[in-house]
């Protein structure tokens, strides 16, 4: 039978296995691996691999530098936001290369939603661990919803993966929208990737954080 390459893991790579609201993080090895999970369905050896999205190759990207000089982000350099953003990329990029695995919280292995967490907290922001957590976190009053077309770098991309078409799975913090380019940590590791092939998702979402507008946070 055929065997596909599909994501599992959206941003957390964790099963809710002692009731709801818990995740149980799947043990880690100390060597970074590509884990995989196979299951059977009428038939079919399907090989699940974390943050639901399967290997692919990274895209082109523009340099720190260069976003920054964009109209947008520049009109704001010279305040505290401008400078947080600065920070916040910055803190992304030193990430990339990173090896992916399922379940991982750094610091030298991610998954998607620990490598969000952790850029985000060298701003000072401080959020939930899990990629669903996260985007709920944004819905409670920590963020607003951006229509697609108007995202800028800094911002976090939600869609849903491998808990199902209602249920997000997956978090990616967006690159340079003009090329619809993120820095996210999915198989095989930490780095540029293209966020175009989930706008057809059921659940795809934008959202910026407004504690990235703000002073900078101490602590």
């Amino acid at each position: 039978s055929a065997v596909t390459r599909s994501g599992v893991s959206g941003g957390h790579g964790r099963v809710d296995r002692d009731g709801p609201g818990i995740d149980v993080a799947p043990p880690m090895s100390r060597k970074p691996t590509r884990r995989l999970l196979v299951v059977m369905a009428a038939g079919v050896a399907v090989v699940l691999s974390g943050c639901g999205q399967g290997w692919q190759d990274e895209v082109p990207a523009a340099p720190v530098t260069d976003l920054l000089r964009t109209e947008q982000i520049s009109a704001a350099s010279q305040d505290s936001a401008g400078h947080r953003l600065a920070i916040l990329l910055t803190a992304a990029h030193q990430e990339r290369g990173e090896p992916y695995d399922w379940g991982a919280d750094g610091p030298q292995v991610w998954d998607c939603s620990s490598f969000v967490r952790h850029a985000y907290a060298q701003v000072g922001i401080r959020m939930p661990r899990t990629a669903r957590d996260q985007r709920a976190w944004m819905a409670d009053g920590n963020g607003v919803r951006v229509e697609a077309g108007d995202e800028q770098p800094g911002d976090l991309v939600f869609w849903d993966d491998y808990r199902g078409p209602d249920e997000i799975g997956h978090v990616a913090m967006v690159w340079d929208p003009n090329r619809s380019s993120t820095i996210e940590a999915r198989p095989p590791q930490t780095g540029f990737y293209a966020y175009d092939g989930a706008k057809d998702n059921n659940r795809f979402e934008i959202w910026r954080a407004t504690e990235l507008t703000g002073p900078l946070a101490s602590g």
